[in-house]
Parts: structure tokens; C-alpha cells; sequence
């Protein structure tokens, strides 16, 4: 992968070089010598304009003397006389060597000359002045009966241009060495995080929930950070799915047993009626194992109900909820002769919750209390905060401190392992508030302490 990545890199800079190189030299060869010519032609083209605009009386060789040194130019002025077209041309030849432009071919034809005469344009030529390797650009025009020649030597830039080639291909080999070996240091340093990072991810593949060591401060860091998220997550994700799995089968073993005895004593009792051996009970045992097998269907159904369904919240009035609670608690409660006390609950106290489901809960509290009480008096103490009301239900018990506690929470779960007769109940309703609980944000807490078993229970008031 290192070397891939490497290699990948190393093509990819020195391709970019090479096409630059491409570029540059397509532009010196031949896009830089017609750019510079342009440039030469402005250059005495500007010229010539400045003195055809000047006044004849202002074109002195003052300013004549002035403008060629501002400008870099050769200006030479010549008048026009009757004489023949050598003699003319050797004056003009001599006045450019004066200027110090020594050229081995310069003419100015006599057809040339009479356009000029009788053409107040400027006419443009250059003396290609091979020996010397340049050329010679003038502009040509008559003012006021005489010949200004303004020029300017250029160079022959294809050549330099070549010279130029050649030094920047040299150039070219000698930075893509470097730039190669700079980029095979770089990729090394730079893959070794993803060499890491395709590491880790085939771990985590393999459910071997490892981390990344090396995080860097650039975007491969944040990867990588977030990789160890996403492992952490996933390792916890799994965590809980085989809890949820142990639980499912603990749920299924438990379910299983309760509903095994029912079944066994309806199909016991059915073939002693059937045998002639009932002494008028078997009815009743079976209609008793019936009711029995009809709650814990009923209880299951309520707790698969109640951890789908969507949440209806509305204002409710404690008050009137524990009421009715207690109402429907008082034949259970008058069955074992306990008493159950409210204190804290004198103000109207709304919360918004389900109703139904908060009477639920209630219910469901109330008769486990009963179930583990070892006393007759059980005390419900409500207190209210800004945020939260609480209820504290609790009651002396048998059961000790070291009792495995949060196991109550189970579905099933009684502290005897025979599901004794004597605790009644499906041992479904702790798990149904939990279920509550959990669905609404409730905060649910059972505890003994000091001979006392406590069950806390913190309602929001709102949602």
C-alpha cells in the first residue's frame, strides 16, 4: 500500500513538471519572440507618433536627443534634397552610425522613398543583420521635407529562446530527482496512519475492537478519531446485544417455567375428572391455573405493548391518580391487613406524563411493596422540586442487605428459586415499570436499607 501511494505520488508531481516545462517551452519558442517583436514594434511605433504630433518648431535636436535616451530608440533625421539614391542613402547610413548602429545592409529604394513623399502614412521594415545575430527595426516617415528614421536592434530571440530549452531541460531532470525522492519521504510518512488505519478497520471487522494509536492533527487524524468512536460504539453496541441475548433466553427459560406448572396441573386435574377421581376441587384448581396462565399472557403482552407503543403525554394530576391507586390497592391491602400511608401529597400536584401508563406504574409499585413487606404499615412519602416530583415507598422487610437487589428487575425473577407460592405474582411487575421507566425518562431506584425496603421513583414534571 506504502509503495502504491509512493509511486502514485511521485508520477502524479513529476507529471505537473513536466507539462509545466511543456508550457514554458512552447512559450519561449514561440510565443516570447512574436510578444517581444510586438513590444519593439509599440516601442517605435509610440515614437514616431510623438514626433509626427510635435510642432516642426518644437522638433529640435534637443528633444530629438531627449527622446532617445527616455525612449531607447534610434531617431536620426535626414532632409530631402535633389541628389541621387546613393548619395542619399549614404547619409542616412552615416547619421545611424553616428547613433552607433553599424549595419552591413541598409537601402532605402527610390520607390520607398517617393511612398513616403507622397504618403503621409509610416511605412515599417526591418534589416535582418545575420553576421551579427539581431535585426534592425525602423519606422520610416517624411515630415516637412525631411526623413525621420526611428528603430530600434533587436536580438534574434529564437536562439536565446533554444539556450533557454536547453538549461531548463537540465533543470527539468535535476528537479524531478529531487522532487521524486522529497515525495517518496512524504508518502511514507503520510500513509503510515492509513496503514494503521487498514489495521484497525480489518480488526474491527473481525469483531477485535482495537483503537487507533497514532492520531496527526490533519483530516487522517480526525479519521482516525473518529474510527475509535465507531469501535467503542460498535464494542458497546455488541455488549448490549448479548446482554439483550442472555436476557432474551433467560426470558424464554423463565417464561417457560412458569408456564409449565399451570399446563401441567389443567392437563393433571383435567384426567382426574376425566378418570372419575375429582372430589369437586378440580374445577376450581383448573379455572385457578387458567386465571394464572391468563395473567402472565395479559402481563407479557402489556410489556411487549408498552415497549412499542408511541408516547401520549397530557397534564395529570398526581393527586388524583394515587387516589384512585390506592382505591384499587384497598382489597389486596385489607387481604394481608396492611396499611398504606401518604405523606407530602396536601397541594395539587400536575405532572405531564399517560395517565394510564403512570396508573400502571403505580399499580404495579404498590403490590410489589406488598409482596416483600414483612410489616403492616407501608409509607408512600412524595416531595416535590421545581423540575421533579418524587415518591418514596417503603416498608420494613425480611429480605437483607446483601440481597442481589437490581435482579428484582428481571422478568420472572423471584428471590426463591422454586418461584415459591407464597411471593404470588408473575414476577412481571418490576420488569413493566422498568419498562415504563425507561420509555419516559423516568429515574426508578429499589434499595435496603436498614431493615427497610425502599422503592424511589422520580417523575419530571415535565416532559
Amino acid at each position: 500500500m506504502k509503495n502504491k501511494i509512493s509511486i502514485k505520488m511521485a508520477l502524479f508531481f513529476s507529471a505537473i513538471i513536466v507539462v509545466c516545462f511543456a508550457v514554458m517551452y512552447t512559450v519561449n519558442s514561440y510565443v516570447a519572440p512574436r510578444y517581444y517583436h510586438w513590444q519593439m514594434e509599440n516601442k517605435i511605433s509610440a515614437m514616431m507618433a510623438d514626433i509626427s504630433e510635435k510642432p516642426k518648431a518644437l522638433r529640435t535636436e534637443k528633444w530629438l536627443q531627449e527622446q532617445k535616451e527616455q525612449q531607447q530608440v534610434v531617431i536620426v533625421r535626414v532632409p530631402i534634397v535633389e541628389e541621387d539614391n546613393d548619395a542619399f542613402n549614404e547619409r542616412v547610413s552615416f547619421e545611424l552610425t553616428r547613433n552607433r548602429v553599424a549595419l552591413n545592409r541598409f537601402w532605402i529604394t527610390d520607390d520607398t522613398l517617393e511612398k513616403l513623399k507622397g504618403n503621409p502614412e509610416t511605412i515599417q521594415k526591418e534589416y535582418n543583420q545575420d553576421k551579427q545575430k539581431a535585426s534592425f527595426l525602423v519606422q520610416l516617415k517624411v515630415l516637412d521635407n525631411q526623413l525621420y528614421v526611428v528603430g530600434v536592434s533587436t536580438v534574434h530571440f529564437s536562439e536565446t529562446s533554444a539556450v533557454m530549452n536547453r538549461f531548463n531541460g537540465v533543470t527539468l531532470l535535476l528537479t524531478l530527482l529531487v522532487i521524486i525522492s522529497l515525495v517518496f519521504i512524504a508518502a511514507r510518512k503520510m500513509v503510515q496512519p492509513l496503514i494503521e488505519l487498514k489495521e484497525v478497520t480489518g480488526k474491527i471487522a473481525e469483531f477485535d475492537f482495537v483503537k487507533m494509536t497514532h492520531i496527526t492533527t490533519d483530516e487522517i487524524g480526525d479519521l482516525s478519531q473518529n474510527i475509535n468512536r465507531m469501535s467503542t460504539n460498535l464494542q458497546l453496541y455488541q455488549q448490549q446485544l448479548v446482554a439483550h441475548n442472555t436476557q432474551l433466553k433467560q426470558l424464554i427459560a423463565d417464561l417457560t417455567h412458569e408456564l409449565k406448572t399451570p399446563i401441567a396441573l389443567i392437563g393433571a386435574y383435567s384426567a382426574g375428572i376425566k378418570d372419575g377421581l375429582d372430589d369437586g376441587t378440580y374445577l376450581t384448581v383448573i379455572q385457578e391455573q387458567n386465571n394464572r396462565l391468563n395473567d402472565i399472557v395479559n402481563r407479557m403482552l402489556k410489556l411487549s405493548q408498552l415497549e412499542q407503543r408511541e408516547i401520549k403525554r397530557e397534564a395529570v394530576s398526581i393527586n388524583k391518580l394515587w387516589s384512585e391507586t390506592v382505591n384499587e390497592s384497598t382489597p389486596a391491602l385489607n387481604l394481608t391487613q396492611h396499611q398504606l400511608q401518604t405523606i407530602g401529597l396536601e397541594k395539587e400536584t400536575v405532572i405531564f406524563a399517560e395517565a394510564e401508563v403512570l396508573r400502571l406504574l403505580f399499580d404495579n409499585i404498590v403490590s410489589n411493596s406488598l409482596k416483600y413487606a414483612s410489616s403492616k404499615i407501608i409509607t408512600a412519602t412524595w416531595s416535590q422540586t421545581t423540575t421533579e416530583v418524587t415518591l418514596v415507598l417503603s416498608n420494613e422487610t425480611t429480605l437483607s442487605e446483601d440481597f442481589p437487589i437490581n435482579k428484582l428487575w428481571d422478568a420472572f425473577y423471584t428471590h426463591e428459586p422454586s418461584r415459591n407460592e407464597a411471593l404470588s405474582g408473575t414476577g412481571l411487575g418490576l420488569a413493566i415499570v422498568a419498562a415504563i421507566s425507561e420509555a419516559h425518562g423516568y429515574r426508578t431506584k429499589i434499595a435496603i436499607v436498614d431493615g427497610h425496603f425502599s422503592f424511589i421513583l422520580h417523575l419530571p414534571i415535565k416532559a
